[in-house]
């Protein structure tokens, strides 16, 4: 059941909310790398 629910949800809001946590992490990411170079 949960597995099913956990689904649902990634199919829902859950995936905007990881792109969202991915873009978030690479332009974040991509900050660092320039600012030691």
């Amino acid at each position: 059941m949960a597995a099913v629910a956990l689904v649902w949800w990634l199919l829902g809001p859950g995936t905007a909310v990881l792109l969202l946590l991915a873009a978030v992490l690479f332009s974040g990411w991509s900050m660092v790398r320039t600012r030691k170079r």
